[in-house]
Protein backbone atom coordinates (compact mmCIF):
# COMPACT_ATOMS: atom_id res chain seq x y z
CA UNK A 1 0.00 0.00 0.00
CA UNK A 2 0.98 3.21 -0.95
CA UNK A 3 1.82 6.33 1.89
CA UNK A 4 -1.29 7.97 0.83
CA UNK A 5 -3.56 5.17 0.64
CA UNK A 6 -2.14 4.27 4.45
CA UNK A 7 -2.65 8.03 5.62
CA UNK A 8 -6.51 8.06 4.19
CA UNK A 9 -7.21 4.45 5.86
CA UNK A 10 -5.91 5.50 8.95
CA UNK A 11 -7.50 9.29 8.97
CA UNK A 12 -11.07 7.64 8.25
CA UNK A 13 -10.13 5.36 11.50
CA UNK A 14 -9.00 8.33 13.34
CA UNK A 15 -11.91 10.13 12.06
CA UNK A 16 -14.21 7.37 13.25
CA UNK A 17 -12.32 7.17 16.67
CA UNK A 18 -13.01 10.98 17.24
CA UNK A 19 -16.43 10.99 16.14
CA UNK A 20 -17.18 8.26 19.11
CA UNK A 21 -15.21 9.75 21.40
CA UNK A 22 -16.73 10.73 25.12
CA UNK A 23 -15.35 13.90 25.77
CA UNK A 24 -17.65 13.70 29.14
CA UNK A 25 -21.20 15.29 30.32
CA UNK A 26 -21.67 18.99 29.87
CA UNK A 27 -18.85 19.02 27.24
CA UNK A 28 -19.30 20.15 23.85
CA UNK A 29 -17.17 19.97 20.61
CA UNK A 30 -16.76 23.78 19.24
CA UNK A 31 -14.27 23.15 16.42
CA UNK A 32 -11.75 21.02 15.66
CA UNK A 33 -8.66 21.43 13.66
CA UNK A 34 -6.95 18.80 10.28
CA UNK A 35 -5.22 15.95 11.75
CA UNK A 36 -1.51 16.40 11.96
CA UNK A 37 -0.33 13.23 10.71
CA UNK A 38 3.61 13.78 10.70
CA UNK A 39 4.05 10.65 13.65
CA UNK A 40 2.62 7.64 11.55
CA UNK A 41 1.96 5.96 14.79
CA UNK A 42 0.09 9.00 16.52
CA UNK A 43 -2.20 11.20 14.65
CA UNK A 44 -3.22 14.34 16.69
CA UNK A 45 -5.98 17.07 16.36
CA UNK A 46 -6.67 20.21 18.29
CA UNK A 47 -10.36 20.11 19.80
CA UNK A 48 -12.05 22.97 20.90
CA UNK A 49 -14.62 22.15 23.85
CA UNK A 50 -16.73 24.11 26.08
CA UNK A 51 -18.26 22.80 29.56
CA UNK A 52 -21.28 23.55 31.32
CA UNK A 53 -19.51 24.00 34.11
CA UNK A 54 -17.52 26.61 33.41
CA UNK A 55 -20.39 29.33 32.29
CA UNK A 56 -21.16 31.06 29.26
CA UNK A 57 -18.66 33.78 29.60
CA UNK A 58 -15.73 31.47 29.26
CA UNK A 59 -13.13 30.92 26.36
CA UNK A 60 -12.81 27.72 25.00
CA UNK A 61 -10.42 25.14 26.44
CA UNK A 62 -8.23 23.49 23.79
CA UNK A 63 -7.70 19.40 23.97
CA UNK A 64 -4.96 17.20 22.45
CA UNK A 65 -6.90 14.35 20.75
CA UNK A 66 -4.71 11.38 20.01
CA UNK A 67 -5.39 8.16 18.27
CA UNK A 68 -2.45 5.67 18.54
CA UNK A 69 -1.79 2.83 15.74
CA UNK A 70 -0.11 -0.21 15.62
CA UNK A 71 2.21 -1.30 13.38
CA UNK A 72 0.39 -2.94 11.54
CA UNK A 73 -2.46 -0.29 11.18
CA UNK A 74 -4.61 -0.92 14.03
CA UNK A 75 -5.91 1.22 16.73
CA UNK A 76 -4.15 0.42 19.35
CA UNK A 77 -5.63 3.82 21.67
CA UNK A 78 -7.31 7.13 21.23
CA UNK A 79 -7.41 9.97 24.08
CA UNK A 80 -7.98 13.54 24.95
CA UNK A 81 -4.96 15.93 27.18
CA UNK A 82 -6.12 19.20 28.42
CA UNK A 83 -3.53 21.16 26.91
CA UNK A 84 -3.44 23.77 29.85
CA UNK A 85 -2.37 20.80 32.26
CA UNK A 86 -2.24 17.53 30.25
CA UNK A 87 -5.02 15.92 32.15
CA UNK A 88 -6.65 13.25 30.78
CA UNK A 89 -10.28 14.12 29.65
CA UNK A 90 -13.27 11.89 28.16
CA UNK A 91 -12.93 8.38 27.69
CA UNK A 92 -13.10 6.08 24.38
CA UNK A 93 -16.04 3.67 23.34
CA UNK A 94 -16.04 1.15 21.25
CA UNK A 95 -16.35 2.03 17.76
CA UNK A 96 -17.72 -0.41 14.31
CA UNK A 97 -14.25 -1.54 13.73
CA UNK A 98 -13.79 -2.70 17.39
CA UNK A 99 -17.03 -4.23 17.20
CA UNK A 100 -16.81 -6.38 14.16
CA UNK A 101 -13.04 -7.57 15.18
CA UNK A 102 -14.56 -8.55 18.61
CA UNK A 103 -17.10 -10.43 16.61
CA UNK A 104 -14.42 -12.24 14.61
CA UNK A 105 -12.29 -13.16 17.64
Amino acid sequence: MRNAEKVMQREALADEEFSHYQFGDGVTVTAFDSWDTNDVNDYTKIVYITSDDAGNDTDSERVSFHVRFNADGTVNDAYGLLMRNGGDIGCRTATQATMDALSVA
